[in-house]
């Protein structure tokens, strides 16, 4: 098999500490080398998304009131979706379906994990991230500013701050 079609999730749910575990696309290959072991072949197993902890900084929620979802959204940007993947070249595949939004069911209020696919947001590119809760919805927008980046590698644990700050609920 040299292709294959794999489903990220846009609506995921983050496990405790850690990104929603039905949301990792991995792929093997076999592992050949001099002696091959009699028994078992043994695989090298490479990540394809990229894995985003988001700290929302600056961001105190009122007594009773509980975070349940996170989202974030990125203009343009296939965040998650169908995609065809080259299996010889696991980092390389097409979208065939992409989103521009993850959306991930959560309590956590400062560290959010969640996986997306790899992509980058240049400088002047915009995002959204919208924090739901029991009782409110709070909206920061922000654009990457003059000569930065964003780049959410495969692989990587990808940390991105967001201050929270000013945010009013609405």
């Amino acid at each position: 098999i040299d292709t294959a079609t794999l489903q990220l999730p846009a609506a995921q749910t983050m496990a405790t500490g850690s990104y929603d575990p039905n949301a990792d696309l991995m792929v093997s290959k076999v592992v050949t080398t001099a002696a091959q072991p009699t028994e078992a072949q043994q695989v090298e197993f490479t990540r394809m998304v990229a894995v985003v902890k988001l700290t929302l900084k600056n961001f105190n929620l009122e007594a009773g009131d509980e975070v349940e979802k996170v989202v974030f959204m990125a203009d343009g940007k296939a965040l998650a979706g169908t995609i065809t993947a080259d299996l010889n070249a696991p980092h390389e595949f097409e979208v065939a379906d992409g989103v521009s939004s993850v959306s991930v069911t959560t309590n956590a209020s400062d560290a959010i994990y969640f996986n997306v696919l790899p992509t980058t947001l240049e400088a002047g590119d915009t995002y959204t991230i919208v924090v739901v809760t029991n009782k409110k919805l709070y909206v920061k927008e922000g654009t990457i500013p003059e000569g930065k980046a964003l780049t959410l590698e495969a692989g990587m644990v990808n940390r991105f701050g967001v201050n929270m700050q000013g945010v009013v609920a609405s």
